[in-house]
């Protein structure tokens, strides 16, 4: 039964608000879930370093951020505590990640290669701690979010 002088959606709209007020989201959307939360962190990270960059570590022609993208030293499937370590990170054009890094370097070349760009000592350091499990949680995730978003701020 609706009320008098009250459409259907502003009937929607006040249980979506209900909704909200007991532990839900305004108008009825649900929480992103972990993988969501991870890969906008990721893209708000990866967007950050681009921009910072201006140019691939390999080549270094200067490129607009959007043709820029972003690779692990040590890869991301190891563990969640590299994953968004900015000293893990280094910012490539498509040609040299997907042709050099991914395809024509031999495994000591590439090594040779992350040596010469963040140090032996560095990527050691990050190899030790891709073997440490960590999860993060929806709220660290968030925490991340909303940071990325500030410095993201204040490069535009």
């Amino acid at each position: 039964m609706r009320l008098k002088g009250s459409s259907a959606q502003d009937v929607k709209r006040k249980a979506q608000i209900s909704r909200s007020d007991q532990g839900g989201t305004l108008m009825g959307r649900k929480p992103l879930t972990l993988p969501k939360l991870k890969k906008k962190a990721w893209a708000l990270l990866s967007e950050i370093l681009r921009k910072q960059a201006g140019k691939c570590c390999m080549c270094d022609q200067q490129k607009d951020y959007k043709k820029l993208q972003t690779h692990h030293v040590i890869p991301k499937c190891r563990s969640l505590s590299i994953y968004f370590d900015e000293q893990n990170l280094l910012v490539m054009c498509y040609g040299c990640h997907h042709f050099k890094v991914h395809g024509r370097m031999t495994a000591d070349e590439l090594l040779a290669f992350y040596y010469k760009k963040i140090g032996e000592d560095l990527y050691n350091d990050l190899y030790q701690l891709a073997k440490q499990p960590m999860k993060i949680s929806r709220s660290e995730y968030e925490e991340m979010i909303e940071g990325y978003k500030k410095r993201l701020n204040k490069i535009v």
